[in-house]
């Protein structure tokens, strides 16, 4: 009996029943792919890497470089510093 309406609670009493005739095959055991892991040739990866590195030198660090290295003379006497 529910306390606070005095009426009952329901219950249901539920079970699973598998068929077994039906059911998935097992499953297996995982065995690793023991072919080659890199499928590419050596070429083609020199090539990415070497273009991958050219894109990081050109768009990281010339402009590191160019904004870390102190200016030439030439341009100091045309441009002083203003302090």
């Amino acid at each position: 009996m529910d306390a606070r309406k005095g009426e009952e609670i329901m219950s249901t009493n539920i079970t699973a029943v598998a068929n077994v005739d039906n059911a998935p095959p097992k499953a297996r055991r995982f065995e690793p792919n023991v072919g080659p892991v890199v499928l590419e040739p050596l070429w083609v990866r020199t090539v990415l890497i070497t273009i991958a590195l050219l894109f990081l030198t050109a768009f990281l660090i010339v402009p590191l470089v160019a904004v870390f290295i102190s200016p030439p003379s030439s341009i100091r006497t045309r441009f002083p510093p203003s302090s």
